[in-house]
């Protein structure tokens, strides 16, 4: 896994981590999931590693330090729904992104997470698990 981050606020980043194929070429566009976890995120690298899929791309997004869950809120600016949506811009702006959405996969309250985002940016959403 590689882990990077990008800052959502002013003075504020995220942290995230991709899996990337073994055939990664960042030339050419790839499907990507988002695997979006609860509060505890102790799973997250063994659920993640689960996930490889040949040509996918596996985006891990980590509880920021400054809220109390990841992405918590009603997609108001500055809220944790509201950081999802600039966390898949800035990945949309840094790496190509097949079709220009993602795949998210949500277990226990990223579960709840998903369908919050998804509801509020269906077209960054390719689908929710």
């Amino acid at each position: 896994m590689v882990r990077q981050s990008f800052e959502v606020m002013l003075g504020r980043s995220m942290e995230y981590e991709l899996l990337l194929p073994q055939n990664y070429d960042p030339s050419v566009p790839r499907p990507w999931l988002i695997s979006v976890s609860g509060v505890e995120q102790t799973h997250v690298n063994y659920f993640s590693r689960r996930l490889q899929l040949d040509d996918w791309v596996i985006a891990v997004p980590l509880r920021p330090q400054h809220a109390p869950l990841l992405f918590e809120g009603c997609g108001q600016e500055g809220d944790g729904i509201w950081h999802m949506s600039e966390f898949c811009r800035h990945l949309l702006g840094q790496y190509k992104v097949e079709g220009g959405s993602f795949l998210f996969v949500g277990v226990s309250n990223g579960g709840n997470a998903v369908v919050r985002f998804a509801t509020l940016w269906p077209k960054l959403c390719r689908g929710i698990v």
